[in-house]
């Protein structure tokens, strides 16, 4: 069976996107991921994501991390489904309502003179937990439990590029504390409003950037007084930067963009 494919990317976090308007590809979606997400050896990706017809919106999109685990939400690649439905013609509006394992998503498509400028997503209420502390390797990390559509962990660190952060997001994942596997941010204070972020992704390791784990970090920032509540916040990540907006209510707006890298097929 030949599977049409289109890579993308937002802010170097790269999915592989399957129209599934047209094709049905998805009886054995976790061992697809598996096999197309495989850097070096196939196409290579973060994750897979189908986009399907949905009932109660423009679309439907289901998202498969790169061991083929099924994640609830992604806001990265919730902005690139958006650019792509709307340049392929199948949801030609500049706002585009998305459905996931999270809840329907609204999405705002800027666009001038015919061309996408920027991609805002609501992402809803964050749920804020209780703070602990996690020790590993003899280091100790105080960390927030924070749920944007899917489950984060974050911390503060005075230095984050040196940080073994592979070790540390495997021994979350691994932890019986979390069930379901975990992500992880490591926040480092830039600035008032600017922190630089690095994500270790349940299911694909540490990623370029995260687009929840963004909203996370930035959830984190006003917690600890970083940040400023209702103001642009800088999230500079590995792969670019992303802008958050939170609330007092901890409603967020996650806002970058997102790009199509090439289309192709794959025998599976």
């Amino acid at each position: 069976m030949k599977l049409d494919f289109i890579k993308m990317h937002a802010m170097g976090n790269d999915y592989i996107f399957v129209d599934c308007f047209e094709q049905q590809p998805e009886e054995d979606a976790e061992s697809l991921a598996r096999a197309l997400c495989k850097r070096h050896f196939s196409v290579g990706a973060d994750g897979l994501i189908f986009l399907l017809p949905s009932h109660i919106a423009d679309a439907k999109m289901r998202i498969f991390n790169a061991d083929g685990s099924e994640a609830a939400m992604c806001g990265n690649a919730a902005r690139c489904a958006a650019r792509l439905l709307y340049e392929s013609d199948r949801v030609k509006k500049s706002r585009i309502r998305i459905e996931t394992l999270s809840g329907v998503r609204n999405i705002c498509l800027t666009v001038k003179d015919g061309a996408i400028r920027s991609i805002s997503v609501d992402m809803g209420h964050a749920r804020v937990d209780e703070m602990f502390f996690f020790a590993n390797a003899g280091e100790k990390y105080e960390m927030r439990a924070i749920n944007v559509g899917n489950e984060h962990q974050v911390s503060f660190l005075p230095d984050i590029d040196y940080v073994d952060l592979e070790r540390i997001g495997a021994a979350f994942e691994s932890n019986p504390r979390f069930e379901d596997g975990v992500n992880t941010e490591l926040c480092e204070v830039i600035d008032k409003n600017h922190l630089k972020v690095r994500t270790y992704e349940r299911g694909s390791g540490e990623t370029l950037a995260c687009g929840t784990g963004a909203c996370a970090a930035a959830v984190a920032g006003i917690l600890n007084g970083s940040c400023v509540a209702s103001k642009m916040i800088r999230i500079s990540m590995r792969g670019g930067e992303l802008g958050v907006i939170c609330d007092e209510s901890f409603r967020l707006t996650l806002v970058g963009d997102a790009s199509r890298v090439f289309e192709g097929s794959a025998e599976i």
